[in-house]
């Protein structure tokens, strides 16, 4: 009997991006697929409880902990979230410091059973493209950010450059609600047709148990907004 297709999940470390990211694991889980959901740490604690929740359910969800290498990065030890950086200066370090979770990211790969058969990752992890190229499985990803800072600037066309190699890309919007939009965009990627545009709106949709909702992500004390940061 064949084995389900298991699915390898990299959410960026930031709680805006790993609560669709857990969604969209329960959503591939509930088709019958295994998935693997790669968390550093503070985002494994912080989302332990909906992990857990959904695994006792009887999904095939699992979570593998990568630790994040603050210190190599430049950045205080424990900041594995974007929030819990000290201030908006250190973020390109934080971006920089994601991408030294690739060597982890590749023994990962390969000790996981049965072997993915395709990555999802965020925007925020170009580097994952090259994972996808070495094992030679597809990688989806999420939609293109632009900036002006210089640095940033930099990082992004590394997303861009990933991206559009990338075997498709899943876009948190409803088709019907920006077609127009929707209908350019594929054109720009029609030079490789097996890419695919996939519209999946807000993953949030799937529930129906407010009360679990409302626990997700952290409450007002567990860290220091961005915007108070000095």
């Amino acid at each position: 009997m064949a084995s389900p297709p298991h699915f390898l999940l990299f959410p960026f470390m930031s709680q805006g991006h790993v609560i669709p990211m857990i969604d969209l694991a329960k959503l591939l889980a509930h088709r019958g697929a295994t998935v693997t959901i790669v968390l550093t740490p503070v985002n494994a604690a912080r989302n332990h409880s909906v992990l857990a929740r959904a695994i006792d359910s009887g999904l095939q969800i699992r979570m593998h902990q990568l630790p994040f290498p603050s210190k190599e990065g430049g950045l205080p030890e424990g900041c594995d979230n974007f929030d819990l950086l000290p201030s908006f200066n250190f973020a390109s370090k934080f971006f920089r410091a994601t991408s030294l979770l690739y060597q982890p990211s590749e023994d990962l790969f390969h000790q996981l059973k049965p072997r993915p058969i395709c990555i999802i990752s965020d925007m925020y992890l170009p580097w994952t493209f090259q994972l996808s190229q070495k094992f030679q499985v597809p990688r989806l990803v999420y939609e293109l950010p632009k900036s002006t800072d210089e640095d940033i600037a930099k990082f992004q066309f590394e997303i861009f450059q990933a991206d559009t190699q990338s075997y498709g890309v899943i876009l948190n919007t409803f088709e019907d609600m920006e077609y127009n939009y929707i209908t350019e965009y594929r054109k720009t990627r029609q030079k490789s047709p097996e890419k695919s545009v996939v519209c999946r709106p807000s993953f949030a949709l799937q529930r129906r148990k407010t009360r679990f909702t409302r626990k997700r992500g952290q409450s007002l004390n567990q860290s220091t907004r961005m915007h108070q940061m000095a």
